[in-house]
């Protein structure tokens, strides 16, 4: 018994190293089997190069690229809060041979990031395998212009309430940020050809010399109030002389007199 043991794990081990050749089972019928491997998208062609975008107001959004040189045609596709899956995911924002388009939105402050994609296409009508992508993670500038206008009438409202030199200063920085924004940085949908709004313009610079001069007046009066003065002067020059009223021993000496006559 011990004998048909061994020898039987003998012969698994000779099968297990190839001594003992083993005979193959063929089948009756030959069946040649053909697989065919489809890459995702076409890998000839490349993705377009310089994919720019760029923000041009609330409602208008440029992009910009270079065709592939072995390109037909570029596609560009967008999606709203989320990155873009694949060249069929979003919605198709251009779709031809120029190199550049327009984005037209609907407010860039209520439509959360915005995710661009562009695709090349092939000679024979395929697209590209791998496409470029950008995001557009813009706030919308009317939206920060109003916050920022809030935050100067706050300021100028503090610094008119508790006459304090800080906020004076600062609301009148805030307004003199709001001027020049608003006459050189483009912002809003105002158009500075507009005769009412050359005349807006104005407003913020108003305001920062407003602010300043009720804080020259305020230190003037606590000038004035230091030395003792009734009165305060804002005109320039020295102070005018005023009527001093008579001395005690000045007036005695009216009332003597008087008495001394009746």
């Amino acid at each position: 018994m011990r004998w048909k043991e061994v020898l039987r794990w003998l012969v698994l081990l000779m099968l297990a190293l190839g001594v003992i050749p083993s005979t193959p089972a063929y089948a009756a019928v030959t069946q040649n089997i053909t697989v065919i491997a489809t890459p995702f998208g076409n890998w000839t062609v490349s993705a377009p190069t310089g994919f720019t975008v760029t923000y041009v107001s609330d409602y208008e959004i440029s992009l910009n690229w270079t065709n592939a040189p072995t390109s037909i045609g570029t596609m560009v596709r967008c999606s709203y809060g989320r990155p873009l899956t694949g060249i069929t995911d979003g919605f198709e924002v251009y779709n031809g041979v120029a190199n550049n388009t327009t984005h037209w939105v609907s407010q860039v402050g209520t439509l959360g990031i915005l995710y661009y994609g562009a695709w090349s296409q092939a000679g024979d009508g395929s697209w590209g395998a791998v496409g470029d992508t950008e995001e557009g993670n813009f706030m919308s500038q009317s939206f920060l212009f109003v916050g920022l206008l809030a935050l100067a009438f706050g300021l100028t409202v503090a610094a008119f309430k508790w006459k304090d030199i800080l906020l004076s200063y600062s609301a009148a920085l805030v307004w003199l940020a709001q001027g020049f924004w608003w006459l050189l940085g483009g912002i809003t949908n105002f158009g500075l050809g507009d005769p009412w709004v050359n005349i807006l313009v104005f407003v913020p610079f108003l305001m920062f010399f407003v602010v300043l001069l009720r804080l020259m007046s305020t230190e003037i009066q606590y000038e004035a109030e230091g030395q003792g003065m009734r009165t305060r002067y804002t005109t320039l020059g020295p102070e005018p002389k005023r009527r001093r009223g008579p001395t005690s021993y000045e007036a005695y000496a009216v009332e003597l007199r008087r008495r001394t006559r009746g």
